[in-house]
């Protein structure tokens, strides 16, 4: 988002806001800081708060258990959800609508990804153990 609006020569201070998220994120996991938050500013300067029945779904799938199926999608529907913000400041509603229909497709792509993630069984294997004594003996590469 804030390459594209950077290369667009935005000038409302979201690529400076998104920028500062962004560093301070991959600063946290350089650090490998364990309590890096999970809540996405909504409210990020140049932007506003838009489609708000999203943000509550996004919250309420950030609280189950199998979350982390589904994270990059609800990460990236976050974004969308400020972009959608910021265009229709830039541009009204009408073309911020593409925004927020992108958003809507990757929650439900994380909810089927957490679905799929909360129904998967793992996978059963079947050993058996064989103990070969150390007096056996093997020919190898002869006739018999």
């Amino acid at each position: 988002m804030a390459l594209s609006e950077y290369h667009q020569k935005d000038t409302s201070g979201l690529v400076y806001a998104a920028t500062v998220q962004a560093r301070g994120l991959l600063e946290a996991l350089e650090n490998k800081e364990t309590n890096i938050s999970l809540d996405m500013p909504k409210d990020l300067q140049g932007s506003e708060v838009v489609r708000t029945d999203l943000w509550d779904k996004i919250g309420t799938m950030k609280s189950h258990a199998n979350f982390s199926c589904g994270q990059r999608q609800l990460a990236e529907a976050e974004v969308y959800l400020v972009w959608t913000g910021h265009e229709k400041i830039e541009s009204g509603w009408t073309h911020a609508e593409s925004y927020a229909r992108s958003a809507e497709n990757l929650i439900y792509e994380a909810q089927v990804n957490i679905n799929n993630c909360a129904h998967a069984q793992p996978e059963q294997r079947n050993t058996e153990k064989f103990s070969l004594s150390g007096d056996a003996m093997f020919v190898f590469g002869g006739t018999g």
